[in-house]
């Protein structure tokens, strides 16, 4: 079973895209804010997309 796929994509803190590792079936700690086009195989992979519980906290420091 698959437990890991490199993603592409850009995070917060990046300046470029890069491969990332995102766990299959669990959520990832990574601050995702770019993705290529069909940089997710839909047909293979159920994709939630969200945000923290807090997505604003940094911001109340």
């Amino acid at each position: 079973m698959e437990t890991n796929i490199l993603m592409p994509c850009k995070l917060i803190c990046d300046k470029e895209s890069g491969a990332f590792p995102v766990p299959v079936g669990d959520w990832t700690p990574g601050k995702i804010v770019a993705l290529p086009p069909n940089a997710i195989d839909t047909d293979k992979y159920e994709i939630f997309w969200g945000a923290s519980e807090a997505p604003h906290l940094e911001y109340y420091k």
